[in-house]
């Protein structure tokens, strides 16, 4: 059996640190997917400004979703045979845990580390009610959440 870890690590080292080139992986796949456009300028880049000072376009204040004091922000690393895979960022309250992002290499989708990650995500949520963003584009995480029992809520349309 695969071994499948999870290092936690602080959002600074996701963005600037040793795992900027997984983060900066991601965005360029999103990008061409339904959808991914609209995530990196309305939810990603937002996100980043507010909890980085990290202006990355001119979307400033666009979204106040992630300004309370009150939230923590966990980034992880999903490692697979220990070797870095994947990265998450989740946004928490104490109602809810909102998985702002869940990646995987592409060379490593399919062996069950995103849903090990999703797992662990739900698993240090406790009774927390868990929240996902994914977008039309990206049918293989829609399909991975509700294979957990989550459904689609919203949709934003223009």
């Amino acid at each position: 059996m695969e071994e499948f870890s999870i290092i936690s690590v602080p959002l600074v080292d996701l963005i600037h640190g040793s795992f900027n080139e997984m983060t900066k992986e991601m965005q360029a796949e999103v990008l061409e997917m339904r959808g991914g456009p609209e995530w990196i300028n309305f939810v990603f880049n937002p996100f980043l400004n507010t909890h980085l000072n990290y202006p990355l376009n001119d979307l400033e204040n666009v979204l106040t979703l992630y300004d309370s004091k009150d939230d923590t922000i966990d980034c992880f690393i999903s490692c697979f045979e220990g070797v870095p895979v994947g990265c998450s960022i989740v946004c928490s309250s104490e109602a809810y845990s909102l998985i702002l992002a869940l990646y995987i290499e592409s060379d490593f989708r399919g062996l069950g580390v995103g849903e090990s990650t999703l797992d662990y995500i739900r698993s240090i949520s406790g009774d927390k009610k868990v929240y996902a963003f994914t977008f039309p584009g990206n049918k293989d995480s829609k399909n991975m959440f509700e294979r957990f029992g989550m459904k689609t809520q919203l949709m934003v349309v223009s």
